[in-house]
């Protein structure tokens, strides 16, 4: 999975630092990453228009990813936190697809 991870673009080695060293530590909070439910809170958020969640969701995933290497992911919530505490409510569509697209990256990654 380490190798898939980095293919992705998940900065695997900073993460494992962070875990003092542990790989097998940080591979069990990878795993559990799918598990999460903060995705499919921004995915209802966003479908139902409520922007108050959305951006909660956003700022919780933005964090968790960071914390996991996941940075092109934790970069796409950063740009949607940045874009509804703006009151850019008129390109979200965009935001949120790249959200869901860097997302994507990850699961596949970890599924194989």
């Amino acid at each position: 999975m380490i190798r898939r991870l980095q293919e992705a673009g998940v900065d695997v080695a900073g993460s494992v630092n962070r875990f003092s060293g542990n790989e097998a530590l940080y591979l069990r909070f990878v795993e559990r990453f799918r598990e999460d439910e903060t995705y499919s809170q921004l995915c209802r958020a966003y479908q139902k228009g409520d922007h108050e969640q959305l951006l909660t969701a956003a700022h919780t995933l933005k964090g968790v990813a960071a914390n996991l290497g996941m940075n092109a992911l934790s970069d796409a919530c950063a740009g949607l936190v940045r874009k509804l505490r703006a009151g850019e409510t008129d390109v979200l569509e965009e935001v949120y697809g790249e959200v869901a697209r860097q997302y994507k990256v990850i699961v596949d990654a970890i599924s194989g």
